[in-house]
C-alpha cells in the first residue's frame, strides 16, 4: 500500500505528563475537522519524522553519499593525473608550456561543472532535506534488509528541475570533450587529459561543502 504524508504538526503539548503514556492527552495544532460522516476507527503504522531527525539524516546522507566518494575519487584522480604529468615531464619529455596551460584549463573546466553541481547540490540540501533524509533512510534499510518498509523517497519540484538531467550530461559531455581535444592535439597524453578535470570535478565539489555539514 502507498504511504502518503498525513500531516504536519505545528504545534503540540501534552497534558499529564506524570500520566502512564496510554492515559496521557495530545493536542496537536493544526485543528482536524470532523469529516461529514465521522470519525472511524483504523489502526495503521504510521512513521513520525521529526525536523531535527530530517535535517541530521540529510546531513548523514551528504557525508557518506556525497562527500566521501567525492573525496575519494578526486583523491585518486590527482593522483593519478599528477603522476602522470610527472611522468610526461621525467620520462618522455614532452611537457612544455603547452601541456601546462592545457592541463591548466582541464583543471578549471572540471572544477566550474564540480562547483555548479555542488551548487544545485546544496540548494536541495537547505530547500528539501526530507529528500536526502529519505534516501538515507532507504539506505539504511536496504543493508538491513528492510527497504521494503520504508516510505518512497519524495519527489523534487522546483522551476527547471525538468532541465537538471540534460545540464548535467553536457557538463559530463563538456569535461570528455575537452579531454579529447586534449589527446587529439597531442597537448596531453591520454591519462593525465582524463584524470585532471574529474580530479578538479570532484574536489571543487568537496571543498564546495565546507561549513555546511561539519
Amino acid at each position: 500500500m502507498e504511504r502518503v504524508p498525513l500531516l504536519t504538526v505545528e504545534k503540540t503539548f501534552c497534558l499529564g505528563t506524570e500520566l502512564p503514556a496510554e492515559r496521557r492527552i495530545l493536542i496537536v495544532r493544526p485543528d482536524l475537522s470532523v469529516p461529514p460522516k465521522g470519525w472511524k476507527e483504523r489502526t495503521e503504522p504510521v512513521t513520525v519524522l521529526r525536523p531535527e531527525k530530517i535535517d541530521e539524516q540529510a546531513r548523514y546522507y551528504v557525508r557518506s553519499h556525497i562527500l566521501l566518494p567525492a573525496g575519494t575519487i578526486g583523491l585518486v584522480c590527482m593522483v593519478g593525473g599528477v603522476g602522470s604529468l610527472g611522468y610526461q615531464l621525467l620520462v618522455n619529455h614532452s611537457y612544455s608550456w603547452v601541456t601546462f596551460l592545457t592541463s591548466s584549463a582541464l583543471l578549471a573546466v572540471g572544477a566550474l561543472c564540480g562547483l555548479a553541481q555542488a551548487r544545485y547540490h546544496r540548494y536541495l540540501f537547505s530547500t528539501f532535506p526530507e529528500v536526502y533524509a529519505a534516501r538515507m533512510r532507504t539506505a539504511v534499510a536496504q543493508r538491513s534488509k528492510k527497504a521494503k518498509a520504508e516510505s518512497e523517497v519524495p519527489s523534487i519540484e522546483h522551476p527547471g528541475r525538468g532541465f537538471v538531467t540534460a545540464i548535467s550530461i553536457a557538463g559530463a559531455a563538456l569535461i570528455f570533450g575537452v579531454s579529447a581535444a586534449a589527446i587529439i592535439r597531442g597537448e596531453l597524453d591520454p591519462l593525465p587529459a582524463v584524470l585532471v578535470p574529474w580530479a578538479a570535478f570532484y574536489w571543487a565539489k568537496l571543498f564546495s561543502w565546507r561549513g555546511v555539514v561539519d
